[in-house]
């Protein structure tokens, strides 16, 4: 796996599966509608007690600190919501179910990084943790103070302590060449995941590696949204 998204081994064995995931249970969205031409910020919205989307939550900035966009555009999903709000400059603030970053344009060493909503996060994170529990049953796992990493045929997984609170298990699937995090939950709605090279060479350095990884994507993600305690 390469930092321009090549698959390898991994992908096809575990990344596959969790896509088929992401997809079944990604939250009905509203009427997709083409994006602007144009948008600085975008929201995920909130739902409201009848479960309708409106402007508002999660505020997510799509331009780096000199203004130039970072988001990919081919990869963003709007959704066809009244009401939308707009930055100071008087720019639209979409509302979407899904962005992913160009990897290309962030201070990340990752391949791929990608934020969704989602109707039910808890079932879909209980979904992945799967292999990962499955595996502890036949091997003997490596701990750490906040991660437990297991070694199963060809891939190896680790939980870790979610940066975001106890509420949904966090597990990073490995080959020997990259990791992927298919569902980091970054509230009860939307899901974080990535991917990246792979650095450690030993199932001990392995966990300290990917907990290293997720802080530094704490990290960016605070700063690009409204969130900063996040």
């Amino acid at each position: 796996m390469t930092a321009g998204g090549q698959s390898g081994p991994l992908a096809h064995r575990v990344a596959a599966a969790v896509l088929c995931l992401l997809s079944l249970l990604a939250a009905a969205p509203a009427q997709a509608e083409e994006c602007p031409g144009f948008y600085r910020f975008v929201e995920f919205g909130l739902l409201d007690r009848d479960g309708m989307l409106r402007p508002g939550g999660t505020v997510l900035r799509g331009i780096d600190a000199e203004g130039a966009p970072i988001l990919r555009t081919d990869a963003t999903v709007c959704q066809a919501i009244q009401g939308v709000r707009r930055d100071g400059p008087g720019n639209p603030i979409p509302i979407v179910s899904e962005v992913a970053f160009d990897p290309a344009l962030l201070p990340l060493d990752l391949g791929a990084l990608r934020l969704s909503a989602h109707d039910d996060l808890a079932a879909l994170t209980e979904r992945i943790a799967a292999p990962h529990r499955a595996a502890l049953a036949g091997a003997e796992p490596v701990t750490g103070p906040d991660f437990l990493c297991v070694s199963g045929p060809a891939v190896e997984s680790c939980q870790l302590a979610s940066p975001y609170g106890p509420d949904f298990p966090l597990v990073v699937y490995c080959d020997d060449a990259g990791c992927e995090m298919p569902a980091l939950a970054y509230d009860d709605r939307i899901a974080v995941s990535a991917r990246w090279d792979r650095q450690a060479t030993t199932p001990e350095e392995l966990g300290p590696e990917i907990r290293s990884r997720i802080e530094a994507l704490r990290a960016f993600l605070a700063a690009q949204s409204n969130r900063a305690g996040r």
